[in-house]
């Protein structure tokens, strides 16, 4: 027959255990590390230097900058290339962005491909947003043509964002809101 004091005493490791617990998660934490700037040196030349406190919250940009990091284009498994032929003041002209999957790629056939321009300054776009309708699309190559007419002499910039997706035997990768850059020459 199990009595009142067997379960209680069969249930003090417990107890105890929670109790200790409680203490040491009682709120009390470290203070964190506290950056201040601080010089030197005195005169023309003193540069600032990093000292830590004990008060100061951490910042979280660190973490901020290693989920923003693109890849670069060695780690790329695409190139892009842009048609730079040169424009005529006034005239109207054509410029491309072209996706070409580097070896062991393809271009992903299934996936909604699309390009979005900010609108240049120096240029009437006729279209800013394209589809995978306004593409030329092959294993090897993904082209959006662009038409335009350039309003002044010199550079005529273009600048927006592709979504596209390359393919291996074993994996696809999605690239969305890549950002393009590129200038045409205009006469």
């Amino acid at each position: 027959m199990i009595t009142q004091s067997k379960i209680r005493w069969q249930s003090l490791p417990i107890t105890v255990a929670l109790m200790f617990s409680a203490a040491c998660n009682s709120g009390t934490k470290a203070a964190p590390a506290q950056t201040t700037t601080a010089k030197t040196a005195t005169g023309p030349a003193a540069q600032p230097t990093n000292v830590k406190k004990a008060n100061e919250p951490k910042t979280k940009s660190t973490a901020v900058v290693a989920k923003s990091a693109k890849t670069t284009f060695a780690e790329s498994p695409f190139k892009i290339q842009y048609t730079q032929t040169a424009a005529s003041k006034g005239e109207a002209s054509k410029t491309a962005v072209t996706v070409i999957p580097l070896d062991g790629y393809k271009m992903n056939k299934d996936f909604p491909n699309s390009l979005t321009l900010n609108p240049a300054a120096e240029a009437k776009i006729t279209k800013t947003k394209f589809s995978p309708a306004d593409a030329q699309l092959t294993e090897q190559a993904l082209t959006f043509g662009i038409d335009f007419t350039p309003a002044s002499s010199g550079p005529t910039q273009f600048s927006g964002t592709a979504n596209f997706s390359v393919c291996n035997e074993s994996t696809c990768k999605l690239f969305r809101g890549e950002k393009l850059a590129w200038t045409v020459p205009t006469k």
